[in-house]
């Protein structure tokens, strides 16, 4: 699973955890519940609609549980905070449709943590373990090697 973490920009507003709930369901829910449940995340489907595919019952019943490892790639975490998204067919993305948009800073300006790239991405130990414990959790497995 490739994955990135999401935070609220102000932790007090529940717009801001909507949308990082949003962008952790359009990352790591996008594959992961197929895996677990046979469809994609319930908001994929209110927003995406019609561009994403259902399963049929018998592709669901297929491909629920059909792991036997699960692999994490963790990225980066970010801060999200709603960003009213009118999203046309010109111009759909992954990126654009769970309207939020993305920052390394918070409301108060405090970044999470040190950079270890070049382009500013910044890690973030906690949000890994968070990461791992969502797939953890999610899968229902009884093992997780790091």
């Amino acid at each position: 699973m490739i994955t990135r973490w999401f935070l609220p920009f102000d932790k007090t507003d529940q717009a801001s955890r909507d949308a990082a709930n949003r962008m952790k369901e359009f990352f790591l829910g996008w594959f992961m519940e197929p895996l677990t449940k046979g469809r994609y995340p319930d908001i994929m489907r209110e927003i995406v609609g019609s561009r994403l595919p259902n399963f049929t019952e018998a592709e669901a019943e297929l491909v629920a549980g059909s792991y036997d490892f699960l692999g994490l790639n963790y990225y980066t975490t970010q801060y999200a905070q709603p960003k009213p998204n009118p999203v046309t067919w010109a111009n759909h993305t992954a990126m654009m449709d769970p309207g939020a948009k993305l920052t390394y800073n918070n409301s108060r300006g405090e970044n999470l943590g040190p950079l270890f790239v070049k382009d500013e991405k910044t890690g973030m130990p906690i949000t890994t373990q968070k990461a791992f414990i969502t797939l953890w959790t999610t899968s229902k497995t009884n093992t997780i090697t790091l």
